[in-house]
């Protein structure tokens, strides 16, 4: 994932919905910053008191709404917990792909349009592993693998793409 162009594809949005205020937006920073702790894996758990004091937010009412409503206009997806032992769990939707949206992405319509594109992305990874596969014949111990080969194999793991660059470099 590309941390920058993540952040801008997202205040591209933020810059078309007038709803969002500054805790919204605060509070999406917020979520962001736990994300990238994660290695951007999803879900994330949110702990209300770091998220709010990260955030700024004073009151548990705003930080619950500014939630929803990120959920709403189609940021995250919230998945509450009522359990104090359990988290509630976002995820948070990736913007770095250069999606273009047809309409505002704060009628929610934010999700079909990043589902529609990660069904692309998934093909396309599919096609590039059997390609992948059917190339390493001709790679041997002194012929090392490509680039992104190394990144279809990591991909294929589990682990982050920034963990293949490291590998690879």
């Amino acid at each position: 994932m590309n941390y920058i162009k993540h952040l801008n594809a997202v205040f591209n949005h933020m810059d078309q919905n007038p709803a969002l205020s500054a805790q919204h937006i605060s509070l999406y920073l917020a979520l962001f910053r736990r994300w990238n702790r994660n290695f951007f894996q999803n879900p994330i758990v949110a702990v209300r008191d770091e998220l709010m004091k990260t955030s700024r937010i004073g009151s548990v009412n705003t930080y619950t709404k500014c939630l929803k409503q990120l959920d709403q206009f189609g940021y995250i997806q919230y998945k509450p917990s009522f359990n104090r032992n359990i988290g509630s769990q976002i995820h948070l939707f990736i913007f770095d792909k250069g999606c273009e949206l047809a309409v505002s992405p704060f009628i929610n319509k934010t999700n079909y349009f990043l589902t529609q594109r990660d069904e692309k992305l998934n093909d396309e990874i599919l096609n590039q592993n059997s390609m992948a596969k059917n190339d390493l014949s001709g790679y041997g111990p002194d012929i090392p693998p490509s680039e992104d080969h190394i990144k279809i194999y990591f991909s294929e793991k589990g682990f982050p793409p920034i963990e293949a660059e490291k590998f690879f470099n």
